[in-house]
């Protein structure tokens, strides 16, 4: 399930190419984040939640939690699952197109494992370095793994900004209140279109400017970023993995939208599908935004702009919503946790397939 994680953030990703140390596990290299950041942002946190709670009353969010209808809600938490296994596959793919081959059930497993990490520890350790670390002790090289797993989100990205293009032209109700909304999501789309191109397509001229750009540091400093470039441009003229990646992340972005709908069928809110597939995109880059602990506050803020949008939706209804999607990815951490404590820290068995 794509949802609101940390981007790529794979330790060391730059470093040495071989193996992890026998017994050495993943987060032993990880520095911990300077301590007024984070008391900041849980000032941000504590402070948004403030702000929605006062005005949404936490009586009313609590009596709307309460009426949640529970089919609906174990709909929503079994996409979840799906949501792991479409991406663990999309990231097959994409390993496989270097010569790297590695089971969907390794990868699944590692999805999982990477909520329960992203959800726990945020402070110390984001989900996508975990990705990174279970690539790298499988054999892969550690600019390859980063590079692998940018391309995995920006082609996730790019399949979710697509569908908010389209259902721009469908939601009266979010245009006319967020009028700058249109200009926004078009400049998005151009620079994610733009990243692809750079990727996939590169021209000499275009990797000339770079490089000449990367002359300028000192080699300690240039080298880290030529490895990750190198890397990068590996995947040009991939087109048919390129292909299906976007297939694989077009299906995962109709999962994600699936998963909030079924959350809002199940508080019976007055919105249409089709609306999903603008609020849903919306809201995800909000929360990509590193400003609170695991995107708490925002979460809420953002639920309560884009749902109240709608007649009908109280901001009661949009903080309950917001609780209810936090409440389903935690419960898939906490699943990961166990996953995490009886897996195996060795190296895995290459996939023949």
């Amino acid at each position: 399930m794509s949802g609101p994680e940390d981007g790529p953030d794979v330790p060391d990703a730059v470093g040495d190419d071989a193996g992890p140390p026998p017994g050495e596990t993943f987060g032993a290299k990880r520095k911990k984040k300077k301590l007024p950041l984070t008391l900041i942002k849980v000032v941000i946190s504590g402070l948004l939640i403030a702000w929605t709670v006062k005005n949404a009353e936490f009586g009313k969010v609590i009596d709307a939690m309460k009426g949640a209808k529970l089919p609906w809600l174990l709909a929503a938490f079994s996409l979840v699952f799906v949501g792991s296994l479409v991406t663990a596959t999309r990231w097959r793919g994409l390993l496989a197109a270097h010569g790297h081959r590695m089971s969907v059930f390794y990868l699944f497993q590692s999805c999982v494992v990477a909520r329960f990490v992203g959800q726990f520890l945020p402070t110390t350790i984001g989900g996508d370095a975990l990705r990174g670390w279970d690539t790298w002790r499988a054999g892969t090289p550690k600019a390859l793994s980063l590079a692998i797993l940018v391309i995995d989100r920006l082609v996730g990205f790019l399949a979710l900004i697509c569908f908010a293009l389209g259902a721009l032209m469908f939601s009266p109700a979010l245009n006319e209140r967020f009028p700058l909304l249109r200009p926004w999501v078009v400049l998005g789309t151009a620079c994610l279109l733009f990243g692809t191109w750079i990727v996939f397509f590169p021209t000499p001229r275009l990797m000339s400017f770079v490089n000449g750009i990367l002359d300028r540091f000192p080699k300690k400093l240039r080298s880290p970023f030529e490895k990750v470039l190198r890397a990068l441009t590996s995947f040009q003229g991939k087109t048919g993995q390129l292909g299906r990646a976007f297939v694989l992340s077009v299906l995962l972005q109709v999962n994600v939208v699936t998963f909030y709908w079924l959350i809002a069928q199940s508080l019976s809110l007055p919105i249409d599908y089709a609306d999903f597939y603008l609020i849903v995109p919306i809201f995800l880059f909000i929360m990509l935004v590193p400003v609170s602990i695991n995107g708490i506050g925002v979460r809420e803020a953002a639920c309560v702009a884009l749902l109240t949008a709608y007649a009908g939706v109280e901001q009661a209804q949009a903080v309950a919503f917001a609780w209810l999607e936090y409440l389903l990815f935690l419960s898939y951490g906490l699943l990961g946790g166990v996953v995490y404590a009886f897996r195996k820290e060795g190296a895995p068995e290459p996939d023949p397939a």
